[in-house]
């Protein structure tokens, strides 16, 4: 099925908007070409990819299923269940998605997606292979070149990951990710003492002081040490730095909860959660801060905040009616007390 030329516009246009982050534009330009053509599975699928860029898994799910139902096999689709599956951590599920739909579709990014899926099941040789087998016919790939990097690190072979790194970094010199990455690995045959004075050097270089992912690097090596108010003060750097990544404002928030400051934990992940509420270290984190507090009407309060940003994560809502009627029975428990 073609699209006609108003929703090929609004395709495209969706297209750059996702192509700069800016997803709920993009999800507006889709729902508009879909009132034009309302079973298109293009359409269908690249607006259920935008839904998953925002969290929307549920919707996302839903519409991907929905064009299976009238195209079985559509490589789009699975592709976007496969990413559903991955960032749930469901890899067994992922590869078997990215798998069927690798059979109608040979682009690079579904053996992306095939390799990541393995390593998260710490098939580490099949991920490697599947990657050199793509690299072999997308010899420049950055992005299958960069998870070879990864799968090379995670499997101990770090001379080999350093030197794709270093290559990388000449046709990437400003990524922050492949510096970091390449300081990490460089650090690995001297003390921690050591790399941290030599992170702490970079970071007052005018050229790196905004490097996010080297204030994280710095943070996570003073944290393993014991030094915890430096720790915090990298990864809030990091944060606002980053203000749309969660892993910092995560780390934040635990770091915070280990020097005691639990009521400033409490507001970070907070936020940290409203940004990803499938966490489950962030959500039982804030659930046992609320809880020693005695204030569990609170809690639940802000899982409903997070339940109105999410209304497709169903077990948010169980987990609100599940305390909602503890604290109704504490309170009846209470009044007949009194009687």
């Amino acid at each position: 099925m073609e699209l006609d030329s108003f929703s090929r516009i609004k395709w495209e246009r969706a297209r750059d908007l996702r192509k700069q982050g800016a997803f709920r534009e993009a999800e507006r330009e889709l729902r508009e070409a879909l009132l034009e053509q309302a079973d298109h599975p293009l359409l269908k699928t690249t607006l259920a990819l935008t839904l998953v860029k925002q969290g929307r898994h549920g919707e996302a799910e839903t519409m991907a299923q929905e064009v299976l139902a009238s195209h079985p096999g559509d490589s789009h689709a699975l592709y976007v269940l496969g990413e559903i599956d991955l960032h749930g951590k469901r890899y067994e599920k992922a590869l078997s998605h990215f798998r069927r739909a690798a059979e109608k579709d040979q682009g690079t990014y579904l053996t992306l997606r095939i390799a990541m899926a393995l390593r998260g099941m710490n098939r580490l040789e099949e991920a490697l292979d599947a990657l050199d087998n793509a690299l072999i016919r997308n010899r420049r790939d950055p992005f299958l070149i960069r998870e070879k990097a990864v799968v090379l690190n995670r499997l101990g072979r770090h001379r080999e990951a350093l030197g794709i790194y270093e290559r990388l970094r000449r046709d990437f010199p400003g990524d922050e990710v492949i510096q970091k990455e390449m300081i990490r690995l460089k650090g690995l045959g001297r003390s921690e003492e050591q790399n941290i004075r030599e992170l702490e050097a970079a970071l007052k270089m005018p050229s790196q002081k905004e490097n996010a992912s080297l204030h994280e690097l710095l943070a996570k090596k003073l944290k393993a040490r014991g030094r915890l108010a430096q720790a915090l003060h990298h990864y809030r750097k990091a944060a606002l730095l980053q203000p749309e990544n969660p892993y910092f404002i995560k780390q934040e928030g635990f770091c915070l909860k280990e020097i005691g400051r639990t009521e400033e934990a409490a507001k970070v992940l907070a936020r940290a959660m409203m940004k990803d509420p499938d966490d489950f270290y962030v959500t039982t984190t804030l659930e046992g801060i609320y809880r020693k507090r005695g204030d569990m009407a609170a809690y639940v309060d802000l899982l409903e905040k997070v339940f109105e940003a999410y209304p497709d994560r169903f077990k948010i809502l169980g987990k609100i009616k599940k305390l909602r009627n503890r604290l109704s029975q504490k309170g009846s428990d209470r009044v007949e007390n009194t009687d």
